[in-house]
């Protein structure tokens, strides 16, 4: 009865260790993949009035139905563009909502935008 105990445990142990070997070469595969950037464009966002940068706010490209955020230090960064058109639209609560910017992707290119935010004000 051990030594059949014995078998199952060591079974079950060599197929986890089979199966998280497996998943270590897959995401391995994505990591590679997923750093073969076409284009990215890279940027920051600031207050038009005091020039301090902004964090959390939107940036929405409508074309591909992407979303990321500014960091802490109001930056944002989007890899993995096709050449194309891209309309930006950044969007944060209590700034003029009509900001948006295009851009033209032609290849291997990094794009360093600066968007400045009119803040509302009533």
């Amino acid at each position: 009865m051990k030594k059949i105990l014995t078998l199952i445990v060591t079974a079950a142990v060599g197929c986890s260790v089979l199966m998280a070997n497996s998943n270590k070469n897959a995401i391995a595969v994505n990591s590679v993949k997923a750093t073969s950037t076409v284009a990215m464009i890279t940027g920051s966002v600031v207050d038009r009035v005091t020039g301090e940068p902004l964090t959390g706010v939107c940036i929405f490209l409508p074309e591909i139905a992407k979303t990321v955020y500014t960091d802490f230090e109001g930056n944002f960064k989007i890899n993995n563009l096709q050449p194309g058109k891209y309309t930006i639209k950044p969007r944060f609560i209590s700034y003029d909502q009509n900001q948006d910017l295009t851009i033209e992707i032609k290849g291997n290119e990094v794009h360093a935008l600066k968007v400045i935010l009119n803040p509302i004000t009533n």
